[in-house]
């Protein structure tokens, strides 16, 4: 069985699909017949491709040049490089008329994809999409293009990642990534750690191109008090920091989709930010525990909660 999945382009929204894939993935392996095998091939734009060497099961990986994802005319070119033999049953967990023409470029028989507008002329199957319920609720009903009856998604684990430090033992430090309003590293932060009891941290900002996180940071750094133990984590790779987030003690971010994938594999964390999308966008699936706290700005005022919650986790 060949199946080919668009998957969606933020990263926020790639890992709440996530629960779906594991779900899609065992409903398939039930109807397997003895000596077929089960090819995944799983699309995705170039940006994050690597979020999904996370998933604890083996799939093909195909990345679309963004260039490729304009135009229903763009899209013939992304598709010709895909190389992919015979698919069985194409599905669209988005909702973007471009990716919902893949799969009649990709001549496969079943086309799933939700019941939206110009979407249908490209769909052999169009599932009615409930927005009222949690966003990785709102792709399960497209498992029905394969299963009629699913089984129920309980939990999603990802693959299990090792320890990143020879020297700091897992569970041992802090991982926070600070935010960085108009380019410049927020100094809020070093209230904390004059407040903190000695220990280690492991230090980034996802919101600051790769010079500056190394410039700004390590500068950050470097004023910080010598009672702490520092590590600089630079913010290139999923994988790596999702290594780092999983054998923290805690992980504080103000970036969502990092806050989800720490979720997804196990790590608990503090997610930070003006507006409380946990409702339906938090980690419903996923073992690591999402605490957010309300940040309009920063000002120690508005962080204190922040602080208060590290101190004592």
């Amino acid at each position: 069985m060949n199946i080919v999945i668009k998957l969606p382009n933020k990263l926020d929204e790639r890992i709440l699909s996530f629960p779906f894939l594991h779900t899609l993935f065992q409903n398939c392996e039930q109807k397997l017949e003895e000596d077929e095998v089960l090819n995944m091939h799983l699309l995705s734009s170039r940006e994050h491709l690597d979020s999904l060497y996370l998933l604890p099961f083996n799939a093909f990986y195909h990345e679309i040049d963004p260039s490729d994802l304009k135009s229903v005319f763009t899209i013939h070119r992304g598709v010709a490089e895909l190389k992919i033999e015979k698919p069985d049953v194409f599905v669209t967990t988005t909702e973007s008329f471009v990716d919902a023409s893949i799969g009649k470029n990709l001549s496969v028989p079943r086309r799933a994809g939700f019941n939206i507008s110009k979407n249908k002329i490209f769909l052999t199957d169009k599932i009615e999409r409930n927005e009222e319920v949690h966003f990785s609720d709102q792709l399960f009903p497209l498992i029905k293009v394969i299963e009629p009856y699913p089984k129920p998604m309980l939990n999603a684990y990802s693959r299990t990642v090792k320890a990143p430090y020879a020297d700091w033992s897992p569970g041992s430090y802090y991982f926070i990534d600070m935010d960085a309003p108009k380019d410049k590293l927020d100094t809020v932060w070093e209230d904390f750690f004059e407040l903190a009891s000695a220990t280690n941290f492991v230090l980034m900002s996802s919101k600051l191109s790769v010079i500056e996180q190394k410039d700004q940071v390590n500068e950050f750094i470097n004023r910080l008090p010598k009672k702490h133990q520092y590590k600089f984590f630079l913010y290139q790779s999923n994988i790596e920091f999702a290594r780092v987030a999983a054998h923290s003690k805690n992980f504080a971010t103000g970036n969502r989709a990092l806050s989800l994938l720490a979720s997804y594999v196990g790590a608990n964390n503090i997610l930070f930010g003006p507006i409380d999308k946990q409702q339906s966008h938090g980690p419903k699936y996923f073992r690591g525990e999402v605490d957010f706290i309300v940040v309009q700005n920063s000002s120690s005022d508005q962080y204190s909660q922040v602080f208060d919650r590290l101190l004592n986790s």
